[in-house]
């Protein structure tokens, strides 16, 4: 959808108006991916299940007076995108987008920042079940921790603590572990109703379960009691009804 809310009336001048205008998709090699947005000159980047994951480019409502010219690294009109891989120095792959401006006629690269690095790798690793930290062996036969994707939303979280779609992660890993209380906190600061009520659903049959001999010994005292009180009560009403007969036969053999 591009962008979730823009302005459609304003009295201003040079207010770019509508919804986003999408020209271009490219694919990750982790299934991640960009589109590109010609109105407002803005790259939207999902997941493969089509959460938002970040967005690059000018802020939502932006001008037609900063699409015209602006900043050498503004996108202006973008038509076409794709990834780009590349080795560093430390022969590590590093992932760019590489955006084509009709506008400036010029190819712009944008590189992932170490944020959208985090964001990357927890979603991927989500998606392919390597959700929690693993213990592994290097070559010396020493014991490393390899990080699974709660660690990676973790670090997403300590960078920026509104992002959603972390909270979400880490109460979905949460939740797998049995740990349901404390995915619910999760799921409530992820603003979604959906795993809240999954996690407290799960949460409330543990509790149940947990306690079922004690809830069982409450309901069946309760019940005996119950039992008990009706017993005595229809027992009291029965002596009374029959203390009231003897009451009238004793007055009518005097009256005789």
């Amino acid at each position: 959808d591009g962008d979730a809310v823009y302005i459609t009336t304003t009295k201003e001048d040079n207010v770019i108006l509508g919804p986003s205008v999408l020209t271009s998709v490219c694919i990750s090699k982790t299934g991640n991916f960009t589109v590109t947005d010609e109105k407002r000159g803005r790259l939207f980047t999902y997941d493969s299940e089509g959460n938002l994951l970040y967005i690059t480019g000018d802020q939502p409502g932006g001008t037609s007076t900063t699409a015209q010219g602006g900043l050498s690294n503004s996108i202006i009109k973008p038509i076409a995108s794709d990834y780009l891989y590349r080795l560093n120095n430390d022969n590590v792959e590093e992932e760019t987008v590489i955006v084509l401006d009709g506008s400036s006629k010029s190819i712009m690269l944008f590189e992932t920042t170490e944020f959208g690095k985090a964001v990357n790798t927890a979603t991927y690793l989500y998606q392919t079940g390597q959700i929690e930290d693993q213990i592994s062996v290097d070559d010396n036969g020493n014991e490393i921790i390899v990080p699974g994707a709660e660690s990676y939303w973790r670090e997403v979280i300590r960078m920026n603590t509104n992002y959603e779609l972390a909270y979400l992660g880490i109460g979905k890993a949460l939740n797998r572990r049995g740990e349901y209380k404390e995915a619910m906190k999760y799921f409530e600061l992820a603003h979604n109703a959906v795993y809240y009520s999954k996690a407290f659903s799960s949460y409330r049959d543990q509790v149940l379960n947990a306690n079922f001999d004690l809830i069982m010994a409450v309901v069946c005292v309760v019940a005996a009691g119950y039992v008990v009180l009706k017993v005595t009560t229809y027992i009291n009403k029965k002596n009374l009804e029959n203390a009231k007969r003897e009451e009238g036969g004793m007055s009518k053999w005097k009256e005789n």
